[in-house]
């Protein structure tokens, strides 16, 4: 093999002036010194083929010393390795006429939601679980169910899985049950985040998916745990558990217990396993559904003048002084708006979330969601004054 630093000796036949007669025995002396030129040839070859690893390949396995170099690099690439939820997103989309491209339809808060997780989470894939048939989607791409349907389906990464409507023969089984069969058997079987339409991304959430726990779920309501957000490794305890858990329940007809069953899982496993499951802090995730004095706040308009909540906490032990303040979203991940085509009262009169609530920051969640917004209007994928649903 040629050496990367050129020839290390030059040969020439020798002359016949330099010709010698064959030496044929030689003394003990000669020999000694033969082995030793032999020894120290050896030990040159090793040290110019280490030279020459360390050279083009920067590491050495057993060589400590050399792999300092790399420290660095090393580190983040063992940190990126562990991390034990992966970033991809799943989303859940069923239909009850699969062939029907007008029920592909999205509200424009639910492109909100799928945007903004994109936005601050970059994810590596974004899952779309929908039972809909391929002229449907095919349909929806081409604008046939609506603005915001084509343009989540023009987000980066978003990929299509087509899955099966969980049934049980003789009964009747809620949308939101068989939501939850087909988000807990999608987690389980590939990892990651699982986010209802309605929750909508604040801020990156990569302390969470690196925290060291197999399962993240957010802490909501008087059940205290929702079944509109988690996070999860491939065939952890909590989702493995949970979607068995699902299945036996359907599989007897008593899906009607649902609600029942994600807290009932999380408590069996906080008793025996702890460490494979770690609950979001209180404020990390604000639902308008636990009834809360912030929950109450959310559609509230603050005041006129009112403090900006950067420089003052509001006092929630008194929803009356405190309604029309500003909510410090600070310290917050997540934000769930339910039934977000509904009207909403702001504490002196009722309205509808439109573009024009959320660009003109009329309520604390519409100030909550102006970055992204303000965003798609800068992009001119957000008007004013258009048709929200």
């Amino acid at each position: 093999m040629a050496s990367a630093y050129g020839s290390l000796h030059t040969c020439k036949p020798p002359s016949s002036q330099d010709a010698k007669p064959p030496v044929l025995y030689t003394t003990e002396s000669e020999q000694n010194r033969n082995r030793r030129s032999a020894w120290k040839l050896i030990r040159n070859i090793v040290i110019v083929a280490l030279m020459v690893i360390w050279v083009t390949h920067g590491t050495y396995s057993f060589a400590p010393t050399f792999r300092k170099c790399n420290t660095h690099k090393t580190k983040q690439e063992t940190h990126a390795a562990n991390a034990q939820i992966p970033n991809r997103m799943h989303y859940v989309k069923l239909l009850d006429n699969p062939g029907s491209v007008n029920e592909l339809s999205f509200h424009f808060m639910e492109y909100l939601s799928v945007y903004a997780a994109w936005y601050y989470w970059r994810p590596d894939t974004i899952y779309l679980h929908t039972n809909a048939v391929h002229d449907t989607i095919s349909g929806a791409r081409d604008g046939f169910a609506g603005k915001w349907a084509k343009l989540i389906l023009q987000i980066p990464n978003i990929k299509i899985l087509r899955v099966t409507v969980p049934s049980v023969a003789g009964y009747t089984l809620s949308r939101n049950l068989q939501t939850e069969v087909v988000a807990a058997a999608a987690v389980r079987d590939l990892g990651g985040v699982y986010s209802a339409f309605d929750v909508h991304a604040l801020q990156d959430i990569q302390a969470y998916r690196h925290s060291g726990f197999p399962s993240v779920l957010a802490a909501s309501g008087d059940t205290g745990v929702s079944h509109d957000f988690f996070m999860s490794k491939r065939d952890a305890m909590l989702v493995t558990a949970w979607e068995d858990r699902l299945e036996q329940a359907y599989a007897l007809g008593a899906g009607s217990i649902g609600e029942t069953i994600l807290p009932g899982v999380v408590g069996s496993i906080m008793r025996i396993a702890p460490q494979e499951l770690r609950l979001m802090d209180t404020m990390s995730f604000v639902t308008d559904q636990d009834n809360s004095t912030m929950s109450n706040m959310l559609y509230h308009v603050p005041e006129t003048g009112a403090e900006d909540s950067s420089k003052k906490q509001p006092d929630s032990g008194n929803l009356k002084q405190i309604e029309f303040e500003f909510i410090d979203w600070s310290n917050t991940h997540l934000v769930q708006l339910t039934d977000p085509q509904d009207r909403k009262w702001t504490g002196n009169r009722s309205e509808y979330v439109t573009p024009r609530h959320i660009l003109d920051r009329r309520s604390n969640f519409a100030r909550a969601l102006y970055p992204i917004a303000k965003i798609l209007h800068d992009k001119g994928l957000l008007q004013l004054d258009e048709e929200f649903y």
